[in-house]
């Protein structure tokens, strides 16, 4: 993943982060499959998606793709996917 090095906004310590992060065994970068339009669609329409909900929508789905079924947050908006189990890092 050496092509995203040149990140605008990133620091070279937070780069690395990410760098070492993705190299842990479980660790896996994830993204819409070829039916996102779709599950978006179904993911909104359940969880009555509008405004700011929009993009915790679109990562939802993403979720929803890939089997994550729970999902450590602080962000309390996710509780609105039926799907996703929520759990606050922080609590």
């Amino acid at each position: 993943m050496s092509h995203l090095a040149g990140i605008d906004g990133l620091s070279a310590a937070a780069w690395g982060n990410v760098q070492q992060l993705l190299k842990l065994p479980r660790a896996r970068v994830i993204q819409e499959t070829a039916s996102f339009a779709l599950d978006y669609a179904e993911v909104s329409k359940l969880a009555g998606i509008y405004g700011n909900l929009v993009p915790d929508a679109h990562i939802a789905t993403i979720l929803r793709q890939h089997g994550v079924r729970r999902f450590y947050t602080a962000d309390t908006d996710f509780k609105k996917f039926g799907f996703l189990e929520v759990v606050n890092p922080l609590a």
